[in-house]
């Protein structure tokens, strides 16, 4: 599935770049599609893991282990952000680094 999803991910970016739009992708597998070469900026969101736990709650323990454990984590980011704290909290810091990169 994959190279099915790279694919289609890369169309709508090319697509909207054309247009001149701005593009938002929210993505784990950012490393594995490669992804870092069509974009130009990146805005990685982490949480703790104790809080990921909390916050899914339709997985098992035991299934997020697996994914955290299998994420790729790209260390290649313009900005980053700390979602410990609320929903708000997030779309706010969201937001504030949407606004600075349309500048």
């Amino acid at each position: 599935i994959h190279p099915l999803l790279e694919k289609e991910i890369k169309t709508r970016i090319n697509k909207e770049k054309q247009a001149k739009n701005n593009v938002v992708i929210d993505v784990a597998l950012f490393k594995e599609l490669k992804l870092q070469k069509i974009t130009d900026q990146v805005i990685l969101i982490k949480s703790n893991k104790s809080l990921i736990y909390k916050r899914k709650t339709k997985y098992t323990k035991q299934q997020l282990t697996n994914i955290i454990k299998n994420q790729n984590i790209t260390n290649k980011y313009d900005f980053c952000i700390l979602n410990n704290t609320t929903k708000q909290d997030l779309i706010r810091k969201t937001r504030k680094i949407l606004n600075r990169i349309r500048k």
